[in-house]
């Protein structure tokens, strides 16, 4: 399943997934490590204690960056290495993050010129928010020691043509003050790379991800292919996300690093109506926005009872993306009690009312399964109190009983 990092938008989330969500430990933390909805003091609160941090307790800190890669051709992935100093005479304690970690690190932010001093596009400007820090742990630096850092350069800047760029590199301290640092300017050189050469490194990239059987190692490749801004990378991230443990990067990949053309986007609409939805896709479709009708040929075949595999992602987004074609199909997969599927066509069923899944929720109610008698409750009561983004049908109020509708 894709992991939801602290930092996502709970706008929008499907009542099947927030009830996933709330209920477990979700990616590292589960809810209760999502700022401003965790445990004792509150994000608001701790905010403003941070905020209130006396300017003597700011940390003295030096940024110097470096590029660790040599060679690098239009579309590779262009690691620079930060190494912050203390240069202060006071410990400085500070919350250490992952820079590998699913969108990017906010501590670590980079910007890329271009020869003519042009600012080299950001690939998350258009996303709906920046992903917070995935947080490892607290750690100390003292007086005239260093730590050092890897980010890649193209998680800030979408470099896929030759040429020198320029770079610049700011650290946001991880303690109360909120400081920043920003180092001094590096130059790197990218050569160029032929249509035929990107044609024949991406084949390459997408021979690399489907023999490899770690998930670390396939991310890393996704992170490759998406790092080359080209539509050929479509088909090889939508069958990855398949992949168990997948889903997260290949959406950050389709969303942010391609083309933002009609084009691109009817690609991915194409590669994903042939193959089916993923969990991962699904976010794929709520970012492009699709209306219902767009998104009902892919919701059709993710349904399909030869794609079992596409059953989950399919679900989930005909609970928010409802037609009463699909109900038919939903419940034969909310009947079968071998699929992960289940939960999510139960949801779906609720969401969107029609008198056949009325009578096939009242079906699982009376049932001898006791895990599908607690989902439809639970699905039941979502779809009175809570809805998510789904545009289906309510349920009226004679459908079931009030303990059901409270």
């Amino acid at each position: 399943m894709i992991r939801i990092r602290a930092g996502v938008r709970f706008a929008g989330v499907s009542a099947a997934l927030f009830l996933m969500l709330s209920t477990s430990a979700y990616g590292r933390g589960g809810i209760g490590h999502i700022p401003g909805l965790g445990a004792a003091g509150s994000g608001a609160n701790a905010a403003a204690q941070e905020e209130e941090a006396p300017v003597a307790s700011r940390p003295v800190l030096m940024v110097e960056i470096r590029c660790t890669r040599e060679g690098m051709e239009a579309g590779d992935e262009i690691p620079i290495e930060f190494t912050i100093t203390n240069r202060g005479a006071q410990d400085y304690s500070y919350k250490d993050v992952d820079t590998d970690a699913l969108g990017r690190a906010e501590a670590f932010r980079l910007m890329a010129r271009d020869e003519k001093g042009a600012a080299v596009a950001d690939p998350k400007a258009h996303a709906p928010m920046a992903g917070a820090n995935a947080l490892v742990a607290t750690r100390t630096l003292r007086p005239s020691e260093s730590f050092s850092k890897a980010v890649a350069l193209n998680r800030w800047a979408l470099v896929t043509s030759a040429g020198k760029y320029y770079i610049t590199g700011t650290y946001l301290a991880g303690d109360a003050s909120h400081s920043s640092f920003t180092s001094g300017q590096i130059e790197i050189a990218v050569s160029p790379r032929s249509k035929e050469e990107l044609d024949a490194h991406i084949d390459k990239l997408a021979g690399d991800l489907e023999s490899t059987a770690t998930r670390e190692a396939k991310d890393r490749i996704v992170r490759e292919l998406m790092y080359t801004g080209s539509p050929l990378v479509i088909p090889a991230l939508v069958e990855s996300s398949f992949d168990k443990g997948g889903g997260g990067w290949e959406a950050e990949g389709l969303l942010y690093y391609l083309p933002r053309t009609a084009e691109t986007r009817g690609a991915i609409v194409d590669a994903i109506s042939k193959r089916g939805l993923s969990e991962g896709m699904c976010h794929v479709v709520r970012g492009l926005d699709l209306t219902c009708e767009a998104a009902r040929p892919l919701i059709e075949r993710s349904l399909a009872a030869d794609n079992p595999d596409a059953w989950f992602g399919g679900a989930l987004c005909a609970e928010d993306l409802c037609d009463d074609s699909f109900t038919p199909r939903l419940i034969e997969i909310a009947k079968d009690p071998s699929t992960p599927a289940r939960k999510v066509a139960i949801y779906a069923l609720a969401m969107n009312r029609t008198d056949e899944s009325v009578a096939a929720l009242k079906s699982l109610l009376s049932g001898e399964d006791p895990a599908a008698r607690d989902t439809a409750k639970a699905a039941i009561r979502a779809a009175y109190n809570y809805r998510g983004a789904s545009q289906g049908r309510r349920l009226k109020d004679d459908d079931f009983d009030e303990s059901l509708r409270r």
